[in-house]
């Protein structure tokens, strides 16, 4: 969900139980798709995301947050309530969510 705020752009999300809620300003409008092994298993399928930088991210509730380095490279966020699949960062860049191609 999203919303207007003056200027800025906000985008509200969550996991499915709650334990994990956000607000992101300044995020890309183009969606990458990735289907790589990794996101494969993840989420059961392909991973549709966007990206934005960290300092755009605000948690407004994390109680649930856990990062998982899935690879030596990269980390995935997830709620350790519900299992919902949340975020991917690359260990090397300020921002959330694939910036660049990652093979697989």
């Amino acid at each position: 969900m999203w919303q207007m705020t003056g200027k800025i752009r906000l985008t509200k999300g969550r996991c499915e139980c709650g334990a994990v809620a956000f607000e992101v300003t300044h995020i890309r409008e183009t969606v990458t798709v990735c289907h790589c092994s990794q996101c494969r298993r993840t989420s059961g399928h392909l991973w549709a995301s966007t990206h934005a930088r960290f300092d755009d991210l605000t948690f407004t509730q994390d109680a649930g947050l856990h990062w998982y380095a899935s690879s030596e490279t990269a980390k995935r966020g997830f709620c350790t309530r519900c299992g919902s699949s949340l975020f991917y960062r690359m260990n090397d860049e300020s921002g959330i969510g694939p910036h660049r191609k990652v093979s697989s």
